[in-house]
């Protein structure tokens, strides 16, 4: 089983848990380092399709969610070209701005200390786990 197949299981282990028990945005989470570590029109599809999936389960605006993670898709893209990033830390700043400003648009409770604190639990796997993580 490689890394990919483990992040989309993650995914749609998000998924479930956040439509189910809790209100932390981990569908953005997830599909970003997805994205970031995999940007292919397949991975595009499913998390457009679990975009779709969790916007309908929560009552959301339809679409809402696809359409925020693909208009950040495309900045990344575009600030990737320009910048060429590879820092870890670089990376998971980006995604934390993301999941806060997610969360204050559709409104998800926006404690920004339980945001810090799992952003800060998240950068020791990444850090020992760095040849997984070939942010390019």
């Amino acid at each position: 089983m490689n890394f990919r197949n483990i992040l989309l299981f993650f995914l749609g282990l998000s998924l479930i848990l956040e439509t189910t028990f809790f209100s932390f945005p981990l569908v953005v989470i997830f599909s970003l380092f997805l994205f970031i570590l995999f940007p292919s029109v397949g991975i595009l599809i499913t998390i457009f399709i679990a975009g779709l999936f969790l916007d309908n389960v929560k009552a959301g605006m339809l679409g809402g969610t696809p359409l925020f993670l693909f208009l950040y898709f495309l900045f990344l893209t575009v600030y990737q070209k320009v910048f060429n990033f590879k820092d870890s830390l670089t990376v998971i700043l980006f995604i934390f701005l993301a999941t806060v400003v997610y969360a204050y648009i559709f409104t998800y409770s926006v404690n920004i200390f339980s945001y810090v604190l799992f952003f800060a639990l998240l950068i020791f796997p990444i850090r020992y786990f760095k040849n997984f993580f070939s942010f390019s």
